[in-house]
C-alpha cells in the first residue's frame, strides 16, 4: 500500500489559457496511507466573465459565482491542503498549470523570484512581507 501523501486534484476553468483564464471550480481530495482523510470543494469567483460554452460545459454559470470566493480568499488553504503532497489529476499538466499561474499572481510583487512552488501560508506572508 502506497504511504505517501496525494492530492487529486480537478479544476474547472474559464478557459485554457494560464494567462488569460481564471478557476471557477477546485476539489482536492487527500489520501493518505489508502484512506480518503480530507475533501475540498469550492466554487470560485474568477472575477471576470465566463464564456457561454464554458458554462455548457461544466454547468456552473455566472450567477452561481457571484457570492463564490476569489482564489486569493482560498489561497492559504490550498497551498496548505497540497503541501507535501503528490499532484495527481487526470490532465495534471492544465489543472497544475492552473494552480501555479494562480498563485503566480500573488507572488509577482515578490522580490525573490524563485522558481515557483507550493508554499506554506506561513512562506506566503514572509513573500509578502517582504515585497
Amino acid at each position: 500500500m502506497m504511504k505517501a501523501k496525494l492530492a487529486i486534484v480537478d479544476t474547472e476553468t474559464t478557459g485554457t489559457s494560464f494567462s488569460h483564464d481564471r478557476i471557477i471550480e477546485i476539489g482536492i481530495v487527500i489520501v493518505e496511507n489508502g484512506k480518503i482523510i480530507e475533501k475540498y470543494q469550492t466554487l470560485l469567483n474568477p472575477e471576470r466573465y465566463i464564456p457561454e460554452f464554458i458554462s455548457e460545459i461544466t454547468g456552473i454559470r455566472e450567477k452561481d459565482l457571484e457570492n463564490a470566493p476569489t482564489f486569493a480568499q482560498i489561497k492559504d488553504e490550498v497551498a496548505l491542503l497540497l503541501k507535501g503532497a503528490i499532484f495527481v489529476a487526470h490532465n495534471a499538466r492544465f489543472d497544475k498549470g492552473f494552480l501555479k499561474a494562480e498563485f503566480a499572481k500573488y507572488l509577482s510583487q515578490a522580490k525573490n523570484k524563485k522558481k515557483l512552488r507550493y508554499l506554506t501560508p506561513e512562506e506566503f506572508e514572509n513573500l509578502k512581507q517582504n515585497s
